[in-house]
């Protein structure tokens, strides 16, 4: 079972915390630290609305939930004055329309999140552009389509009718992704926060040795990626 840990950037170091996720733990955990970054993956809503509330309470200015879903990095809007005191980081794997695979690899994950922190202030985050989700991690017959918009809306209103709200969502949300008259996947193919995170795109080779070494040395111990 994997470790679910609070990483805390302090003003000098950074740090790894495995609270037990009661408010007393949390509170703790978060308080005096400049940036905790929750990585903490499962549970559902009520645990991670749970976690972002005890960070709120504590008064930190900064925060990252495990929350990875289809969220869209853009630019800050120049006339915008407030700041973004509480932020969703989210780097989804997504295939767009012409079925190219854009892989991300955890060491990707963290050289971006490095950046987003160096680039705070410029950045905003918003859930207002959905991302096509990646059907199957090997890229084998990837595709989009709008076949089951019509099923995915009917599926998703019968289960938050029968009271499961949260499945029921995410069918209906998958209905948007599916639907090609709303384009829902285009932002993501014709734009990018690479610019903006001073990043560079992945090589065709990282792409392949980072997808190769992830399943070859899963759960071998003194590897990243058996965590």
């Amino acid at each position: 079972m994997a470790i679910q840990k609070i990483v805390v950037i302090g003003s000098t170091n950074v740090h790894h915390v495995t609270p037990e996720f009661t408010p007393s733990s949390l509170v703790q955990a978060f308080a005096g630290q400049d940036l905790p970054i929750n990585t903490m993956f499962g549970g559902d809503i009520d645990m991670q609305m749970h976690i972002i509330d005890a960070a709120a309470a504590t008064g930190v200015t900064r925060f990252m939930p495990h929350q990875f879903g289809h969220k869209h990095i853009e630019q800050r809007d120049p006339k915008e004055c407030s700041q973004v005191r509480r932020t969703v980081q989210a780097l989804p794997f997504m295939v767009s329309a012409q079925n190219h695979l854009r892989y991300l690899a955890c060491k990707r994950v963290g050289r971006a999140v490095a950046c987003i922190i160096e680039h705070w202030d410029e950045l905003k985050i918003t859930t207002s552009t959905p991302a096509v989700p990646l059907h199957q991690p090997t890229c084998r017959e990837c595709t989009v389509g709008n076949y089951d918009v019509e099923e995915c809306t009917r599926k998703g209103e019968a289960r938050t009718a029968k009271g499961f709200p949260d499945s029921g969502m995410f069918l209906l949300d998958r209905s948007i992704l599916y639907d090609e008259l709303l384009n829902a996947s285009g932002p993501f193919i014709s734009k990018s926060a690479n610019r903006v995170l001073g990043l560079s795109a992945e090589s065709v080779n990282e792409i392949v040795q980072n997808a190769s070494h992830d399943p070859n040395h899963h759960g071998k111990p003194g590897c990243g990626c058996s965590a």
